[in-house]
């Protein structure tokens, strides 16, 4: 009889252990801690006897608990007038450092595409060591000067337009593209596109027209950046155009400041001369990048990189071979060496020469399609 009796009560207590676990499955197919506290309280009614009920119950006061918890963190945390967050103990200036990662360019100056998405400024790009060290500057000042305004303390304007100086192909228009990256990250302007000029962009035919399609462009830019390449060829010799479109530059920058950036670009000694040319043009530029030439080495990183990205193989007697051709260049590291862009119109003779050699040959294997030999490199200057 005892055992009989303790078998009932046992599987009493396995009955009531059912029920527990039936409700706490249906509270948890319920919606959110509210329905879930909802939905305890109401099944705690449908449990037949005692015990059950009370366990029902117990579970009803520890989710009440909880609940309550839950709202008063929430209002505890979101009380300094900032967003709540799983994790209270960073403020607003962590968050946006985190949300500054910023869209890193997908290729070299030659438009290569990338497989990777690197997370620092430039890290895609061959070369670049100063420019990406400057921009890294660049980036903690905003970041800083963003926190001490969050603070309430006192920070100068940050300056946004810029002056680049350098060769043609040293990767000016991929940088500026990150300038307005960056600028936008950080809120200094509303987007992040860059509209890129000339001076045939800025300079009509006559007296008047100018100003109109300088003021067209400019529109075109506000809210961004401009970026004007060449800038020097609106002030050589006496120009009635070009300083017409100065004139409506330097007025735009004043009355709309802050609300776009301009980005300036040529060779460093013409630069020189386009900002001693007016006044308003040094005054209001004050952040200058000077973009080195590459290297021998670069270069070729560049040269494989496009061979990659292509499908093509080489053998090292073609690098050392362009090697050579690179280093005998008469115009290398001199005022308008093309760089990447130099290196690219090697590659696309390398193509071309490796499409020749191919087409001489009547019988040839798949391999030899995509592989690219010393031969290839001959009569390239």
């Amino acid at each position: 009889m005892s055992d009989l009796g303790h078998n009932q009560n046992g599987a009493a207590a396995t009955s009531r252990f059912d029920k527990v676990l039936l409700l706490i499955a249906f509270s948890i197919f319920s919606t959110g801690l509210f329905l879930t506290l909802f939905g305890v309280n109401w099944a705690s009614y449908l449990v037949p006897d005692y015990e059950s009920r009370w366990l029902t119950k117990a579970l009803y006061i520890f989710v009440f608990v909880m609940v309550g918890y839950h709202a008063v963190r929430d209002i505890l945390w979101s009380s300094d007038g900032h967003k709540s967050s799983k994790n209270p103990g960073r403020d607003k200036s962590v968050e946006l450092s985190e949300k500054d990662k910023l869209k890193v360019v997908e290729a070299i100056q030659v438009n290569a595409e990338s497989g990777e998405q690197p997370t620092e400024p430039l890290q895609g790009l061959i070369g670049l060591d100063h420019i990406k060290a400057e921009l890294a500057k660049l980036r903690n000042y905003i970041e800083i000067t963003k926190r001490r305004e969050e603070a309430g303390n006192k920070t100068n304007p940050i300056g946004l337009h810029m002056v680049f100086t350098g060769n043609p192909g040293t990767g000016k228009t991929v940088v500026a593209r990150e300038v307005a990256e960056l600028y936008h990250q950080y809120g200094l302007i509303k987007n992040s596109h860059v509209v890129e000029v000339d001076r045939a962009d800025l300079v009509g035919g006559y007296l008047g027209q100018t100003a109109t399609k300088t003021k067209k462009i400019i529109k075109q830019a506000m809210g961004g950046v401009l970026f004007i390449d060449e800038a020097y060829t609106l002030t050589k010799g006496d120009d009635a155009f070009g300083q017409e479109a100065i004139d409506v530059l330097l007025k735009e920058m004043e009355d709309n400041r802050g609300d776009f950036a301009v980005i300036v670009a040529g060779y460093q000694s013409e630069m020189d001369q386009f900002l001693k040319s007016n006044p308003g043009l040094s005054s209001r530029f004050n952040r200058f990048l000077e973009f080195e030439d590459y290297s021998v080495e670069e270069l070729l990183q560049i040269f494989l990189l496009m061979c990659k990205q292509s499908g093509y193989e080489m053998d090292t007697a073609l690098l050392s071979s362009l090697k050579q051709v690179i280093e005998q260049n008469k115009d290398y590291g001199k005022v308008g060496f093309g760089n990447a862009r130099y290196i690219r119109n090697v590659y696309e003779k390398v193509i071309v020469n490796h499409a020749q050699r191919m087409s001489e040959i009547e019988s040839n294997e798949d391999t030899d399609l995509s592989r690219l030999s010393s031969d290839d490199a001959r009569g390239i200057a």
